[in-house]
Formats: structure tokens, C-alpha cells, sequence
């Protein structure tokens, strides 16, 4: 049917084809229907974890109400398989529910504040992921005690640990320590401080990877580093022995003091682990110029007998 519309002289304005009008006002409303069932599906819960999809068939995990959350690598939605990729920016923030994670191979991003202040968290192990960068105040605040990172792993961003007061077990799969910033794993509340500052922390390292991890900055100040066979608890020794460095930081010569030195190895190294310096001590005092030095910080590692430990120290 059309309508016509007319003027009083007979002049046509306009001309409707209702047929037509009812058809673009079918197609309006599938579309909109499918504008809404596209939204609903990108959304969804399985296994009480929720997803919502990045693109194509790749999905990030956007929350759960477990406490034990295996994330699984592939979900199936509606008919379709998709692929966990990635665990969404804030996806566990202030959860209180949440106790364990263990993620897949299939995971190669971490969102940042993703476990931030869920304060009954105690272990996640990512050992089997694949992403590459831990964001800056990943686990800030969070109840965690003991993570497992991947060998892929290639950077730990600023505050990634901070105020994480609970963390004693840190598992690395790297045999070359990657470099991290002096406030990674920083343990105190205020903005001002560095370092670990994790004296009573344990860095679980690949077989015959102690030492390098022990000259590795940042990493040397765990409190106790082992590959399971080879163990280097820094502070107990240096408590021990009774050792002591002076002036630190230095101008140029570091004066050593113990209970007793007894023919004790001192190396200096740079922070890319390379020795600059060597040199045999005895007795209870002894003495290491490093005047030669450019300015920074370096490692001296001290070996007595079967143990080590390692201080930093700073060349002005």
C-alpha cells in the first residue's frame, strides 16, 4: 500500500510505501535484538569464573567467587571454545574471598591491580604462563605468602610487592635473574623506602643458579637463596661471624671486621655480576680499597669455608 500526500492544488508532497516502512522497521529491531545478544554473550560465567572477550575467541578472566581458582586455558561458551589470554586490570581487587590461583600456558597478560589488597590470598603459582611483564602494584596490599613466576618473565614493575608483609617463598624459573627495581618486592609503607626488605623471604632459584642470584641487585637481599642443594642464608652468616663494613657508603676504602676471618674470600663485583676484585683476609680486621672504582653500588661477596653471603656496598 503507498499513501499519498497532497496539496490543495494537487501537488504531491510525499509518498509512503507502508510495505516498505514495515519492512526497515523489521530489519531496526533485528538489529537491535542483535546488538543485545552480541553484548550479553561477550559476557559470561563458567565454573564460577567470569570472562569477557578481548577478540575473536581470546578471553579474560574478570573475576570469580572461588577461593581455590584454577583458571583453566580454553572455556567453552554457547557452542564456542575460546582461549584464556589474559586476567583483566583490578580482575581480584579486594576480593576476600580468593585463597589460591594457579594459571595456564595460554596466559600472556597480567592486568595491573589484578590481586591488589585481597587479603586472605596465600599462594599463585604462574609457573606455566607465558606472559612476559608483571605490572606495577599487581599483589599491593594482598595476603600473599608464596608465588611461583614463569621463566618467561622479563620484567617486575615498580611496587608489584609492595606492602606484601606476608611473602616468605618467591620461585623463579629464570637462570639469568632478570632485572627488577628496588621497590618490586618493597615490603615497607611508605613511599620513601627500597629495597626487598624481605630478610626472612626465601628466593627458590634453578639448580646451580645461586651465586647468580646472590650477586644479582635486589634479588642478593633475600634473606635465604637456594636451588634446593645449594643454600646461601646471607644474614645468618653475617650475623654469625660477626662481620661489619665501614664507611658505607665509602670513598674508596672499606674496612672489614669480625669475630675471626680465617683465611675468608672477598670478591667485589659490579651489578651485572662480573668480579673486579679478589682478595684474601685473616684475623678480625682487614681492609679493601676500591679508590680505583667508579661510582656506585657493588657486591661484596664473602666466602668462609662452605657458606656465602653478599654486601651491598656504595662507592660515592
Amino acid at each position: 500500500m503507498i499513501i499519498y500526500i497532497i496539496k490543495p492544488d494537487k501537488t504531491l508532497i510525499l509518498s509512503i510505501n507502508l510495505k516498505i516502512l514495515f519492512i526497515m522497521k523489521k530489519t531496526l529491531q533485528l538489529f537491535v535484538a542483535l546488538m543485545v545478544t552480541a553484548t550479553m554473550s561477550a559476557q559470561f560465567t563458567v565454573d564460577n569464573i567470569s570472562y569477557s572477550i578481548v577478540s575473536g575467541t581470546d578471553v579474560q578472566v574478570t573475576g570469580s567467587t572461588l577461593a581455590a581458582v584454577l583458571i583453566p586455558s580454553t572455556v567453552d561458551d554457547s557452542g564456542t571454545t575460546y582461549t584464556v589470554t589474559t586476567i583483566a586490570t583490578s580482575a581480584f581487587q579486594n576480593n576476600t574471598t580468593i585463597a589460591s590461583v594457579v594459571t595456564p600456558s595460554t596466559l600472556t597478560t597480567i592486568g595491573a591491580n589484578t590481586f591488589r589488597s585481597t587479603t586472605n590470598l596465600v599462594s599463585v603459582d604462574f609457573s606455566a604462563s607465558n606472559f612476559t611483564v608483571l605490572p606495577g602494584v599487581t599483589f599491593r596490599q594482598s595476603g600473599i605468602q608464596s608465588i611461583k613466576l614463569p621463566a618467561s618473565l622479563t620484567t617486575i614493575e615498580n611496587n608489584a610487592f609492595r606492602q606484601c608483609t606476608k611473602l616468605t617463598s618467591v620461585t623463579v624459573l629464570n637462570d639469568t635473574p632478570i632485572t627488577i627495581n628496588q621497590y618490586a618486592f618493597n615490603s615497607f609503607v611508605d613511599d620513601g623506602a627500597a629495597g626487598t626488605n624481605l630478610p626472612g623471604a626465601t628466593l627458590n632459584v634453578p639448580s646451580g643458579k645461586t651465586g647468580a642470584y646472590d650477586l644479582a641487585a635486589y634479588w642478593t637481599e633475600f634473606g635465604i637463596i637456594t636451588d634446593g642443594v645449594v643454600t646461601l642464608s646471607t644474614n645468618k652468616l653475617e650475623q654469625e661471624l660477626g662481620f661489619s663494613f665501614y664507611p658505607n657508603p665509602t670513598n674508596g676504602v672499606v674496612s672489614i671486621k669480625s669475630k675471626q676471618l680465617n683465611n675468608a674470600n672477598v670478591g667485589v663485583y659490579d651489578l651485572n655480576g662480573r668480579e673486579l676484585l679478589n682478595k684474601t683476609i685473616s684475623g678480625t680486621s682487614s681492609e679493601i680499597n676500591i679508590s680505583n672504582l667508579a661510582s656506585g653500588i657493588y657486591l661484596f661477596k664473602v666466602q668462609v669455608e662452605d657458606a656465602a653471603f653478599t654486601k651491598r656496598i656504595v662507592k660515592q
